[in-house]
Parts: C-alpha cells; sequence; structure tokens
C-alpha cells in the first residue's frame, strides 16, 4: 500500500468508526460515499495550468488575504477586541520534496495530526496527481495551489474524499459541514485548497 493510502485511508476510517459521532450524521457527512474507503482519487486530465507560476498567482492572493486578515485584527484590537494575528503565507511556492527542510528551518509547533514524513507522502501524491504546491504554512494551517482544474462533480467528489481524510475540520467544522458540499464549493474549479486543524 502507498504510503498516502495508508494515511489518508487509516484518518477516513478513525472518523467513520468513531463511536462518538452519530452514525447518521457521519452518513451524512460521507455521502454519497459509505463508511468503507473509497480509494484515491485518479488524476485529473490535463490540460494543466503551469504549476509553479500558478502558485506565484496563488501566493500573491494568499499574502493579500493575509494582510486584509491583519488589517481587520488592527481594527478590532481598535475596538478593544483582541486576538493574535497568524502569519500563513510563505515567502516563496514549495514543493513536497523542500519541506521537511522548511519543517526544519521553522522548528516545532505545528499542529497537523500527522509526522512529516506521512505529511509529505501526501502532498507528494497531491503535487503527482494534482500539481500542487505549498503556498501557506502556520501552526494549525496548510494552503495549496492547482494546477489541475477539476470540472467534473463526480472528479471533485473523489478528491473531497481525500480532504475528508486528511483534513477533516476543514469540512464538518467549515460552511460546507458536508463532503458532497466541500466538493462543489471548495474543490470544483478552484485553484487553491486550504485546510485548517482545530
Amino acid at each position: 500500500m502507498r504510503a498516502v493510502e495508508r494515511v489518508l485511508s487509516e484518518e477516513w476510517r478513525g472518523y467513520v468508526t468513531d463511536t462518538d459521532h452519530d452514525p447518521e450524521d457521519v452518513a451524512e457527512a460521507v455521502a454519497p460515499f459509505g463508511p468503507e474507503w473509497p480509494g484515491l482519487a485518479p488524476v485529473v486530465p490535463g490540460p494543466w495550468a503551469d504549476a509553479d507560476a500558478l502558485a506565484l498567482k496563488v501566493l500573491a492572493e494568499v499574502v493579500e488575504w493575509q494582510r486584509r486578515q491583519h488589517a481587520e485584527y488592527a481594527g478590532d484590537e481598535a475596538r478593544g477586541v483582541f486576538g493574535g494575528q497568524e502569519e500563513f503565507a510563505l515567502g516563496r511556492p514549495y514543493r513536497s520534496a523542500e519541506i521537511p527542510a522548511l519543517f526544519e528551518e521553522r522548528g516545532p509547533g505545528f499542529g497537523f495530526p500527522y509526522d512529516t514524513s506521512d505529511l509529505v507522502a501526501v502532498l507528494a501524491s497531491w503535487e503527482e496527481r494534482f500539481g500542487t504546491r505549498l503556498v501557506g504554512l502556520a501552526p494549525h494551517r496548510l494552503i495549496v495551489s492547482v494546477a489541475a482544474r477539476v470540472r467534473t462533480i463526480a472528479a471533485a467528489e473523489r478528491i473531497a474524499v481525500e480532504h475528508f481524510a486528511f483534513s477533516t475540520d476543514t469540512v464538518v467544522q467549515g460552511d460546507d459541514e458536508v463532503l458532497s458540499a466541500h466538493a462543489a464549493h471548495q474543490v470544483l474549479g478552484r485553484e487553491v485548497w486550504s485546510f485548517w486543524w482545530d
């Protein structure tokens, strides 16, 4: 079994078999799939955008997103509401092979439920199948650009399976709440995937 399949299938099974979750809620969350691990999504057929050029474009958008968040935090603080400002935009896009050095440079403190080798296995597989590059990183957040434009809802749902397994919080605690809505709103036609962990 490929490392990425082991990592994601274990996370998927861990969620659907967790006795703290109501079985009906689980069934609704993972529909149109059942409790069995559906497997990895196939490679998205081309043509793809140029992955490195797109990563630079998306990174510029992430930098602007971070700037707006900081401006909002500054406004909140002026009104006496205080909260931490998160730095998540990277200085440049990173490929999966560069991530161990990036983690070593940034030091401990990441809140991902994976060790570095498992995280690299997932991102390397996404890089190969979807043309991703890492453009954002914080203790509980990870953002990638996506060169492979997903054009059908069926393909989006297969990829959303992997998103659900990789970061269930992103789906069930986000605006979409269920896998099918996440596929339609966060995967279909999107050139950036953003994940967070509670």
